[in-house]
């Protein structure tokens, strides 16, 4: 799949952008510089690699409606519509921003654990077991013994719930 292929989703409505083209154009310049910052290299770190950059997209389109509602504001103070659809627009764009963090915390961690799957299968592959780890097994830090130990490493025995 290219990286400049939008995937629609619900919190992605393409037909949105296609009334605006410049700015699917800048969704698009957004989406490839962080593309080649984040590399999301499986399918779930790239649908969440998307939300981030909606989100992020998103956050800035609200912050600048905001600004130039401020812009309006200045220019009839006494308009209570403009400040509370600014107000609206601030707490909007907040929304995004968390969205983005939360997001990109969430790519953050499936690369982590994606990584730290990698690094359990070389691990075994030294042991000579030959397993795929899911990349949402626990990460060294949450297992009690690195599983290089061979003490770590659970016993089985012919009898069972012998070890």
């Amino acid at each position: 799949m290219a990286h400049t292929q939008i995937i629609t989703l619900p919190a992605l409505p393409a037909h949105l952008l296609d009334e605006q083209p410049h700015e699917r154009t800048q969704l698009i310049q957004l989406r490839e510089r962080l593309f080649s910052e984040c590399r999301p290299a499986t399918h779930i770190e790239l649908l969440t690699f998307e939300r981030y950059a909606w989100a992020l997209f998103l956050a800035d389109r609200f912050r600048r409606f905001e600004a130039d509602s401020q812009s309006a504001f200045m220019d009839q103070p006494n308009e209570p519509n403009i400040f509370r659809r600014m107000d609206r627009l601030s707490q909007i764009a907040l929304q995004q921003e968390r969205r983005a963090d939360r997001a990109l915390n969430e790519l953050r961690r499936l690369q982590q654990d994606r990584l730290h799957a990698a690094e359990i299968q070389n691990e075994m592959a030294t042991l000579d077991k030959q397993t795929q780890v899911p990349v949402t097994h626990p990460h060294p830090a949450q297992r009690k013994q690195p599983a290089a130990n061979p003490q770590a490493l659970p016993r089985h025995s012919a009898q069972p719930g012998i070890q």
